[in-house]
């Protein structure tokens, strides 16, 4: 059904690779956090989240971090604000900034 297909995605397994990457639209001054799955066992890749940002995202830096006897994927964002905002990607429908320093 459709509503299977839809949350097939929201999904990752833990052989799945996530790739991060900023995206910028200079023209309509539109900057994101894009976030795309490789499914490994059905050889495919799709887009995941993209995460609207304030400013355009300088710099990605992707944490693995223990809490609690499990492990989680997050990404680290610089941008021109004067913080560093950290994104818990395996919360793929917050679009919020879990932390920011």
């Amino acid at each position: 059904s459709e509503s299977d297909s839809e949350n097939e995605f929201v999904v990752t397994e833990d052989v799945d690779f996530l790739f991060v990457a900023g995206k910028v639209n200079s023209r309509k001054e539109e900057f994101s956090l894009y976030v795309m799955v490789y499914d490994c066992d059905k050889d495919r890749m799709f887009q995941r989240q993209d995460i609207p940002m304030a400013q355009p995202p300088l710099h990605l830096t992707w944490l693995d971090f223990k809490s609690y006897d499990e492990r989680g994927s997050y990404a680290a964002v610089c941008s021109m604000l004067p913080h560093i905002e950290i994104f818990d990607l395996d919360r793929c429908l917050d679009l919020r900034a879990a932390v920011i320093l």
